[in-house]
């Protein structure tokens, strides 16, 4: 599920013009173009295979289109993946964790990954996963 915070007025919430995605001589996307309009249910639904996860995997800018534009609240997701970022959240179907983990190594790890510089209320730029450790102490 992605839920996207609200454009500004007139925008569309998520538009893709002519995207395409090649992975070497595989080609994943082939020229997709859509809008979906804010307050708009839409399902993205397709086989195995099909590039649903690498669609979504462009409008969370997490990897650029190999051509045309995709756009999320107003945002490029390849000029300007940041402000993208800030408006998208994602909720994956499968759950990804590290078993040889604890829950705040995990939680810590997500937040390096997407380079989130401040969560619970602390930094992540002196802490390390050891520091995160269901030790009670916070992440700083």
């Amino acid at each position: 599920m992605i839920t996207v915070n609200q454009p500004e007025e007139g925008t569309s919430t998520i538009s893709v013009r002519s995207v395409s995605k090649s992975y070497g001589d595989v080609r994943a996307l082939d020229s997709v173009s859509l809008e979906i309009r804010s307050g708009e249910i839409f399902g993205l639904l397709g086989p195995n295979g099909a590039g649903k996860t690498t669609l979504i995997k462009i409008l969370t800018a997490l990897v650029p289109p190999t051509s045309g534009e995709a756009f999320v609240a107003g945002y490029s997701v390849t000029r300007q993946p940041y402000e993208v970022k800030r408006r998208v959240g994602w909720v994956a179907a499968e759950v990804i964790l590290d078993d040889d983990l604890t829950a705040m190594e995990n939680l810590w790890l997500q937040a390096k990954l997407q380079n989130m510089s401040d969560w619970r209320g602390g930094t992540l730029r002196n802490c390390s996963p050891s520091s995160a450790s269901g030790t009670g102490r916070t992440v700083r």
